[in-house]
């Protein structure tokens, strides 16, 4: 009995060892599974978005509190679904740089991107490219379609519509569904308040 608990001890840890291994090995840059021109050219953009009104980002913080890669992952695991990796939301969105499925997929592409840029950087560059519906994209195009006016302008309300709807654009539509935004946005109020 002593062997086989010894023994089932043993295999447990080598298989933990192997699969932190493994995970260092795709986070490193020897994995060369995302092609590096590709990978250059998005780390570039992330770099030169336009930085979003910090009014913005303080209301998108309140409802998504930010967090890297690993905490999505371990988030998950815990079955937290109220926060937000915004290098992880960019490599879904950006699922054709993948080369090889078994060593790149949406956390290895964002583990390379938070090596190289922001959170903050990653969430000006991935807002400004979600698809709002009715071909706005971005925050900025979407602002000025449904509220006529510029994203810095917008109110509380209208800022955290925009957000809500980046789960769910055709979902949380305020011009078919505005009911829907004005419950999300009293539950939001409720969270948030002191």
């Amino acid at each position: 009995m002593k062997k086989i608990i010894k023994f089932t001890l043993k295999a447990l840890f080598l298989i933990v060892f192997l699969g932190v291994v493994f995970i260092q090995y795709l986070k490193s840059d020897w994995n060369k599974a995302i092609d590096e021109s590709d990978l250059n050219n998005i780390k570039t953009a992330i770099a030169n978005a336009k930085p979003l009104p910090p009014e913005f980002l303080k209301v998108y913080k309140s409802i998504y509190p930010i967090t890297t890669t690993n905490g999505i992952i371990y988030n998950r695991f815990t079955e937290q679904y109220d926060t937000k990796c915004p290098c992880n939301e960019i490599s879904l969105m950006l699922h054709s740089f993948y080369k090889n499925n078994s060593t790149s997929n949406n956390y290895v592409l964002s583990w390379k991107l938070e090596k190289q840029v922001t959170q903050e950087q990653c969430l000006n560059y991935y807002l400004q490219n979600v698809d709002f519906v009715y071909n706005n994209k971005g925050v900025y195009e979407a602002s000025n379609y449904y509220f006529q006016k510029e994203l810095s302008e917008l109110n509380f309300e209208q800022m955290a519509t925009l957000i809500i709807m980046i789960d769910n654009p055709s979902l949380y539509n305020p011009k078919r569904r505005p009911e829907l935004i004005k419950k999300r946005i009293k539950e939001i109020i409720r969270i948030n308040k002191p």
